[in-house]
């Protein structure tokens, strides 16, 4: 399959062609897409194309893309709004800035397989009842609710869809009408070997060596992030310190604007973090089904292999999915200079590990299984595929200090010998 991206600017607006060319059975199927975006004038070419008509040819420059997810959101002031699963004595004194009360589906995804939408929602609680009895039309046809999949920190809504291009959902719930675009599941990754985590206002050049290294040590090729509504910098921002990192092929960033979720004070502390767990399944409908492999780790978190890589482990794997040990690196307690991931050159005395991170390649095995932060299908099969020549160094200091300030001075640090960071 050859990918081939287009850009010719003229003078008044960007005229954007994608063409992709498929050989199959001797038959050669081309298809033709263009976008129009207002821009300043300027010309330019992409792709594997010859240098003709005085175009220049910017081969070295990963393809992108961009996707605001809209979903479904009650009124801040209608009466119906989620209930807290979090008791009183537990709450944060942050907890009515950070609980989702309001988010009834995070993105709505055509799933023509299935001849169905499909809503990914944070747990709907007392909403499940509401949402029932409410009306639903896909471009002014109601349609009928199939089910509703209920998992730990997230919930499915299924609607039977058989219109091939459905564009637009509403939903009448009592007086409240909401709207919102239906998306298609997308094939920028197709074949890709990808980097998936979400993050807000970590550090551009924490980003980019998060990614770089993935690049160089994992065979990782391309990434998809969501930002869950940064402010630090732009989306212009972050991707164009994206796109310095040589070897990377595609870059897709997803805003996500809703509410990350409310931490308690004990345990269970995550139980309200129900976006993480959302957008992992919403990735795995609508980008990730078609990709080779993907690695999926927070930004603090970098992936070591002795021999195979993650990613040709589980494309290896008959089940498609591997997991791997995480374990803690920090800083000298004497350090003065830059926090990045290089200066995590210290272990704890004592080792410990934290939940294991994973890395799969979607088959007819895996494809079913729900997604979570750590692992698939509640985690019953972490130990069976862990690789033992693979781990994940979870660099304490890179972090923004959302969940808890984090610091060095209550452990017994030994310079880490594995030789991973720092040299």
């Amino acid at each position: 399959m050859i990918d081939t991206e287009i850009e010719l600017r003229t003078s008044v607006r960007w005229v954007r062609t994608y063409v992709r060319v498929r050989w199959v059975s001797n038959t050669c199927w081309l298809r033709l897409t263009s976008t129009v975006i207002e821009k300043q004038p300027r010309i330019c070419c992409r792709g594997t194309m010859k240098d003709d008509h005085n175009i220049s040819v910017q081969s070295d420059l990963p393809l992108r893309k961009r996707f605001i997810l809209s979903g479904l959101r009650l009124p801040t002031v209608s009466s119906l709004r989620r209930r807290s699963i979090i008791p009183v004595s537990n709450r944060r004194p942050d907890f009515s800035s950070r609980y989702d009360f309001h988010t009834i589906a995070y993105d709505c995804i055509h799933l023509p397989k299935w001849n169905a939408v499909v809503l990914i929602c944070p747990k709907l609680l007392n909403l499940e009842q509401p949402l029932r009895k409410a009306q639903f039309l896909i471009d002014g046809a109601e349609v009928r609710l199939k089910k509703v999949k209920r998992f730990k920190r997230y919930d499915e809504i299924w609607l039977r869809c058989r219109a091939p291009f459905p564009d637009e959902l509403e939903c009448r719930l009592d007086a409240t009408v909401l709207t919102a675009p239906i998306a298609k599941p997308c094939d920028e990754f197709s074949g890709r070997r990808v980097l998936c985590t979400k993050s807000r206002n970590n550090r551009l050049e924490w980003i980019y060596d998060w990614v770089d290294h993935h690049v160089r040590n994992q065979g990782t090729d391309s990434v998809l992030l969501f930002d869950n509504g940064s402010d630090a910098y732009t989306t212009d921002d972050l991707e164009a310190a994206l796109c310095q990192v040589t070897g990377l092929r595609q870059v897709v960033i997803v805003a996500a604007p809703f509410p990350f979720g409310a931490m308690g004070l004990k345990k269970p502390r995550n139980k309200a973090l129900f976006l993480q767990t959302g957008l992992l399944n919403l990735a795995r409908y609508r980008f990730l089904h078609c990709a080779r492999s993907t690695i999926h780790c927070d930004i603090d978190e970098l992936a070591f292999s002795d021999g195979a890589t993650l990613h040709e482990k589980a494309e290896a794997s008959l089940f498609g999915y591997v997991t791997a040990k995480v374990v803690w690196r920090h800083l000298p307690k004497d350090h003065t200079g830059p926090i990045d991931h290089s200066s995590h050159t210290m272990r704890r005395s004592r080792e410990t590990q934290t939940k294991e991170k994973w890395c799969i390649s979607i088959n007819f095995l895996n494809r079913f299984f729900s997604h979570d932060v750590h692992g698939i299908g509640g985690y019953l099969f972490n130990r069976i595929i862990n690789i033992r020549s693979s781990r994940f160094l979870h660099c304490y200091s890179i972090s923004t200090n959302w969940k808890s300030v984090r610091k060095n001075q209550i452990w017994d640090l030994v310079p880490a010998l594995d030789g991973s960071l720092g040299n």
